[in-house]
């Protein structure tokens, strides 16, 4: 055959595959337009920091921080991260796959060696399998369909090469090292910019007719979330009017500028420092109010003019206006010598001012005046009387009790309570007492008129009777109540603890574990929580003072890796105990590295492109996976610290094949002929011999197989 005939067949061959191809995907769209996944901008996740070569070993330690900048939230199932040639799953271990806008997610090559440098990390966590440069390479975020959402081209830097410190993304596709040792995975940037300028003043640009003691404010924020100290200058003459410090990022700073003349015109601006950069404002200006007016005359007297029955101890108050808007001290006289009652300051405009006037007598009338002053002017207000209530009388026997009267199943710790009144409107003391010895149980003090008067009864016994009885006391009479009865629970034993962490039969547990269950009692009494080992019944640890309807937590010492422990616990309220269920787990294996893999077929073209095959051979280069017929699925596996035990091959997570045994060139190949078609996931994972570490990669493929194309396609 010569070239242009074999290019012929090959043209023929490639025709009737892609005719195929574009009949399936019509047949698949229709099945599937109600799953379509949809399609986020790119310029949304950003790669953010890069911890490539930390302090002491690389291995293990190496992490990458994304960012959300986009407006809403973004869920990266089915991400990956390219890193030398490889699309690299995710797995989370932490949070959530869908980031919040602004928020942020790690992606560490050893999720328990991150969480160990960083312990206090409590945001999203993601596990991949990788191995950065430390003299720099090509990164990339690629959504579930390859599409790269973000790349960077990290050169290393002197200052984070074996230092402890991370690169951060600054702006403008600048990196700079991390001010803070560590980084700051999961959160703003060390190195993001100077403060935004200054907006947003109060008074309002060229505002008119603002008062001389007037607050002045800007908003500020920071890209870094930095809280700042703002500065206000006079732009007159660029002297300093005030400092507000500390402003968090987001919030208003205020001053006040003090000594301000009527009818004048002021310039100022701001300036908005974060300890390393500040940024100024524009300049604005504000014209001040004609000259003051005095205020308003005070009105609407309380206790009103010529009330009567006024308690002995009155709160009197007025009404308080100004014209322009000043805050005033009012100060408040008794008419008939002129004497001060009292001051109230600084009341805004249109508000109440009040003192109290107390030691009056009864049965008696008083006259008084109140004088508004806005620091240069004042106004009298007419003059108003009140005469007191008739002298005092005794408080109300004290009633509605709590516990009523011959209650039963009432707790160890009971809050006793009764109803107080008093025809005087007096405040009262109210004691409570044990009327089997008349001993005092508390006081309540300043109890108003109408209110409840409670105190709590400590420390009873279960299954007792108990009376008691309460005393009113106005300061001049008492009253006594009735006398009360009631009886308190039999004592109840815990709950069965329950809620067991480790979860029974869980594996791969941290020899550093705690472990806990969640403890109740019907009583709500306080528990001791012993937990014990199984195997030789030895206390493992006890959780002391542990409140009804929480979590009981203590540390197992001593585990050893992959091995299985039995263990209960047993909740005590001092008088009963309840035991639980035995649970097991399972520790972690002593770690060892997991295997590589890599997959040879199908073979992948270039950073965008799959080779595509028909009976197991390449016949053209597209985005997606295409099959035609069987297909040898080949991968190497190595692990150069134990060897590899098996290699497994999964179609949609189902298991087919293990193979044991490579090839000369360390291949693990399976042929996949079977009837089957569209698309489907490939798994394939690789297990090593000592302690079962497993490595993966998984594909989707479009195939269609009918098992029987050798008898009709030539």
């Amino acid at each position: 055959m010569n070239y242009r005939e074999g290019k012929k067949d090959e043209i023929k061959l490639t025709r009737i595959c892609s005719a195929v191809f574009l009949v399936a995907i019509l047949i698949l769209s229709t099945f599937t337009l109600s799953s379509m996944t949809i399609a986020y901008d790119t310029e949304t996740i950003r790669i953010n920091e890069i911890m490539y070569n930390p302090a002491g070993t690389d291995s293990g330690h190496e992490w990458i921080e994304i960012y959300n900048k986009a407006n809403y939230a973004i869920n990266i199932t089915g991400w990956r991260l390219y890193e030398q040639g490889t699309n690299h799953t995710l797995a989370l271990q932490n949070g959530s796959m869908e980031i919040p806008e602004g928020g942020f997610a790690v992606i560490a090559d050893n999720y328990l060696n991150f969480l160990i440098d960083y312990p206090g990390y409590s945001g999203t966590l993601i596990d991949s399998s990788f191995s950065l440069l430390n003299t720099g390479e090509y990164l990339a975020i690629k959504n579930d369909t390859l599409e790269i959402i973000d790349e960077v081209t990290y050169v290393p830097q002197a200052g984070a090469s074996n230092t402890g410190m991370t690169i951060e993304y600054k702006a403008d596709d600048i990196w700079e090292v991390s001010l803070v040792y560590g980084g700051t995975p999961g959160a703003p940037n060390s190195v993001w910019g100077p403060p935004f300028k200054p907006i947003n003043p109060s008074p309002v640009n060229n505002s008119l007719n603002v008062s001389i003691i007037t607050p002045i404010s800007v908003f500020v924020s920071d890209p870094g979330n930095d809280t700042m100290d703002v500065y206000f200058y006079n732009a007159s003459d660029d002297s300093l009017i005030g400092t507000n410090t500390s402003v968090p990022n987001g919030s208003r700073a205020e001053v006040t500028w003090p000594d301000l003349e009527y009818n004048t015109t002021y310039e100022w601006y701001a300036i908005a420092n974060d300890s390393i950069y500040e940024n100024r404002s524009d300049t604005w200006t504000f014209t001040t109010m004609l000259q003051n007016n005095p205020p308003y005359k005070p009105s609407d007297p309380q206790p009103e003019n010529n009330s009567t029955n006024v308690s002995i101890n009155p709160t009197i108050n007025v009404l308080v206006t100004d014209p322009d808007n000043d805050t005033m001290d009012v100060y408040f006289y008794n008419a008939s010598d002129d004497s001060l009652i009292g001051t109230n300051t600084s009341v805004p405009n249109g508000s109440r001012a009040e003192v109290n006037w107390s030691g009056l007598q009864y049965d008696k009338t008083y006259e008084w005046y109140a004088v508004a002053n806005d620091s240069i002017y004042e106004n009298r207000s007419d003059t108003w009387t009140f005469t007191t209530m008739l002298k005092n009388n005794p408080p109300n026997k004290p009633s509605n009790p709590y516990p009523t009267n011959n209650a039963t199943n009432i707790s160890m710790n009971p809050t006793i309570s009764v109803i107080v009144t008093d025809p005087d409107g007096d405040k009262m003391n109210v004691s409570f007492y044990n009327a089997s010895d008349d001993n005092l149980i508390g006081i309540d003090f300043d109890v108003s008129n109408g209110s409840v008067a409670k105190i709590i009864w400590y420390n009873l016994q279960y299954n007792t009777t108990y009376s008691w009885y309460a005393i009113a006391d106005d300061g001049e009479y008492t009253n006594q109540s009735d006398t009360w009865n009631f009886t308190t629970t039999i004592n109840h034993p815990p709950n069965e603890p329950t809620n067991p962490s480790p979860g029974n039969n869980s594996d791969d547990i941290s020899i550093n574990t705690n472990i806990s269950v969640f403890v109740g009692d019907p009583d709500n009494d306080i528990m001791d929580v012993y937990f014990y080992d199984v195997d030789d019944n030895i206390l493992i640890n006890v959780a002391e003072k542990v409140s009804n309807g929480t979590k009981a937590e203590v540390t197992w010492p001593d585990l050893e890796y992959n091995k299985t422990y039995s263990w209960y616990a047993v909740a005590n309220d001092s008088i009963f105990e309840n035991r639980s269920d035995t649970w097991t787990f399972t520790t972690e294996k002593d770690p060892y590295n997991p295997p590589t893999i890599e997959l040879i077929k199908p073979l992948k073209y270039d950073e965008y492109k799959w080779w595509c095959y028909f009976r197991n051979k390449r016949i053209f280069r597209h985005p997606t996976i295409f099959i035609i017929g069987y297909i040898d699925l080949e991968v190497r596996a190595t692990d150069t610290e134990t060897g590899i035990e098996r290699v497994e091959f999964y179609i949609d997570n189902l298991l087919k094949v293990n193979v044991t045994e490579a090839d000369e060139n360390g291949i693990y190949r399976w042929t996949w002929n079977e009837r089957i078609f569209f698309g489907h996931i490939i798994k394939v994972v690789a297990v090593d011999k000592y302690d079962g570490n497993r490595a993966e990669y998984s594909i989707t493929v479009f195939i269609i197989n009918f098992r029987f194309l050798s008898r009709w396609i030539t």
